[in-house]
């Protein structure tokens, strides 16, 4: 069996003066960081079977989003998630194995920044050790 957790507590207070003059969109990335951040793991095992959950969840932060063209910023909201990721995987020999890993298994999209998310997937890896 083996298992591990993180908790991460996490504040940014800046507030710079860049950007301040004739642009109405200054660059401040105070609370730009989720303040609460928590991971988890757990797997185990069983013969040649290999057995993992992964568990992140975090508080919703705000963060300065590109709209460009012009270099202008936007606010965007990063949400609370948790997600769930699982792998089972196969060792045929100590140096051969295979796996089906899934990701983000409780939602469709989960958005960790501004960026577009990352979507629910399914892949499967052949792993060689030499």
């Amino acid at each position: 069996m083996r298992w591990g957790a993180r908790y991460r507590f996490e504040t940014i207070r800046e507030h710079l003066t860049v950007n301040t003059g004739t642009n109405n969109y200054p660059i401040d990335f105070s609370g730009s960081s989720p303040h609460h951040l928590l991971s988890a793991h757990v797997g185990m095992t069983q013969g040649k079977w290999d057995f993992d959950a992964f568990f992140r969840g975090s508080t919703s932060y705000t963060m300065r989003h590109d709209a460009s063209p012009g270099n202008y910023y936007t606010i965007y909201t990063v949400p609370d998630y948790l997600s769930a990721d699982a792998r089972v995987g196969y060792n045929f020999t100590p140096g051969l194995s295979v796996a089906i890993s899934a990701v983000n298994l409780q939602q469709q999209t989960t958005h960790y920044t501004s960026s577009q998310g990352v979507s629910r997937e399914v892949y499967g890896t052949l792993a060689v050790k030499f």
